[in-house]
């Protein structure tokens, strides 16, 4: 009936994303807590760049990490059933930020941004004033001298 135009998938499990995309039925795939200051398997694994050869496009969710770097202190949240990597990572990073008195947010939003083989990054805003602080903190200019600062900093996976 042609009511359909796209289909996609969301899914924890990488190998589930790349089987899927083998199959040439899908149009995109969201992938959660996989793109972002602290963790980025999904480029590293090689999943983003095999949907690009694929024609597939690719929805980042979860860029504040299920909470962990949306700007408060990650060793103040309820952490039990984040991996200590994530917990570590981020309040190395969390500390680093309020160190320099650098927006939090912005780095983790452009960062994501800056992903060619993503499409789009879902924020997660669930209040018209946290929609607002997301697309603020995407217009905040940030100096090449922090980017830099910050992959040194190595907070990526199996770094911290």
């Amino acid at each position: 009936q042609g009511v359909v135009k796209n289909i996609g998938l969301g899914q924890r499990s990488h190998q589930f994303h790349w089987q899927a995309i083998e199959t040439g039925r899908f149009d995109m795939i969201l992938t959660y807590n996989d793109y972002h200051v602290t963790r980025t398997t999904a480029y590293t694994n090689g999943l983003l760049q095999f949907a690009e050869e694929h024609n597939i496009g690719v929805f980042n969710g979860s860029p504040m990490g299920h909470g962990l770097l949306a700007g408060e202190d990650p060793r103040t949240l309820n952490t039990h059933h984040m991996i200590e990597r994530d917990a570590k990572a981020a309040a190395k990073f969390y500390d680093w930020c309020q160190d320099r008195k650098i927006n939090q947010r912005a780095l983790v939003l452009q960062s994501c941004l800056s992903q060619p083989l993503i499409h789009s990054t879902l924020t997660g805003a669930k209040t018209r004033a946290e929609l607002k602080q997301n697309l603020d903190a995407i217009e905040e200019p940030i100096s090449d001298s922090i980017w830099r600062d910050l992959a040194a900093l190595n907070l990526t996976e199996g770094q911290v």
